[in-house]
């Protein structure tokens, strides 16, 4: 006698279980884990023609269904041909073709305008579930932020109000943390957390070219950039998952996706809005971004087998960058005239050091 596995569709109740289906006489045999569902007479089995990719059998009159899962007790049953026989593709050839053509249009229209759906989504986000999300990176990064002494503390907060001369009560939502590490990079993550690794603190050499770098990553964190970045991809698998049946896979964002951050790499517009908002924040500031120019200057003289600094790789069009903060530079500006005390500046130089 064969046997084949099936998926059993209840008629009223709407249940689903995958059920073993066996032949005995002349009638099919229905059975679950625990008990028998149905035993339904050969004579009366038909196919349902309304399933263009799969064979769903049912019998007489009732809304039971089951789909067969292999093709093991075919021969046995009443059903004359498999679903994707050439005749039956011919017949419903227009209508795959409509499908096919109205999911491309489809999911072409929700790609195009997936920005604008993105940035609605990452705006009904609450901060504080955002800030989760960026500490749950923290946490499997195992980062320990250094401490900070006084003379530290007071120049970092001079810095960071300063940069946020033009609009100080959104200072609050910032959180600078500095962690002793020779990676020559500063890392954005969602809530408003900023990054900043010893390596590329000591690469800079005066409080402007600091602060200009630090401005840069502050308009990643008003924007939500990174949020926005990684709702875009999650947006994107579900938009295909979705046209293709797999409603399953839409998630929106949770907190085991966060890992995902670290790995990704900000749009070149994400780039050039964060430097365009970066040299207003600084000449609202009264900060010369000539410490912009003077940074990616020396960078791009380093060898770059050897130095290319992380935060340059993740940022791209460095010499692009240089020329739009270049052509900022005010006539009158004085580069030997800083905007930090040179003690709060050699302050700030020592954070992370042992």
């Amino acid at each position: 006698m064969a046997t084949s596995r099936g998926k059993f569709f209840g008629g009223r109740l709407a249940t689903t279980e995958l059920v073993d289906l066996e032949v005995v006489g002349h009638d099919l045999i229905i059975r679950s884990a625990d008990k028998t569902l149905g035993r339904w007479p050969i004579d009366r089995i038909f196919q349902d023609e309304s399933h263009l990719v799969s064979i769903v059998i049912g019998c007489g009159g009732d809304n039971e269904r089951v789909e067969l899962l292999d093709s093991n007790i075919l021969s046995e049953l009443p059903i004359k041909s498999t679903v994707w026989s050439y005749a039956k593709i011919k017949q419903n050839l227009p209508a795959l073709w409509l499908w096919g053509l109205g999911s491309i249009a489809i999911l072409s229209f929700l790609i195009w305008n997936s920005g604008l759906l993105t940035r609605y989504l990452v705006r009904q986000i609450p901060l504080d579930y955002e800030r989760r999300v960026g500490d749950s990176v923290v946490h499997q990064t195992g980062w320990k932020p250094c401490e900070l002494n006084k003379e530290q503390q007071a120049a970092a907060e001079q810095i960071l109000d300063t940069l946020y001369k033009a609009d100080p009560d959104k200072r609050g939502h910032i959180r600078l943390n500095w962690v002793a590490d020779p990676m020559n990079n500063a890392f954005t993550l969602p809530g408003g957390s900023i990054y900043m690794f010893s390596g590329l603190l000591q690469k800079t050499e005066s409080a402007e070219e600091l602060a200009g770098i630090l401005a840069h990553e502050i308009e990643h964190v008003e924007r939500r950039h990174v949020l926005e970045s990684l709702m875009n991809g999650l947006l994107l698998t579900a938009l295909v998952n979705f046209v293709m049946g797999d409603v399953s896979a839409i998630i929106l964002l949770d907190p085991s996706t966060a890992a995902q951050i670290l790995s990704l790499r900000l749009s070149r517009d994400m780039e050039r809005q964060a430097d365009q908002g970066a040299l207003r924040r600084l000449q609202s500031a009264g900060i010369s971004p000539r410490g912009m120019v003077d940074f990616f200057a020396r960078s791009s003289q380093d060898d770059p087998t050897t130095s290319k600094l992380s935060f340059l790789s993740t940022h791209p069009f460095t010499e692009e960058r240089a020329r739009f903060f270049e052509k900022a530079i005010p006539k009158d500006d004085n580069p030997f005239e800083s905007f930090l005390a040179p003690d709060k500046w050699k302050a700030l130089k020592t954070i992370c050091a042992r």
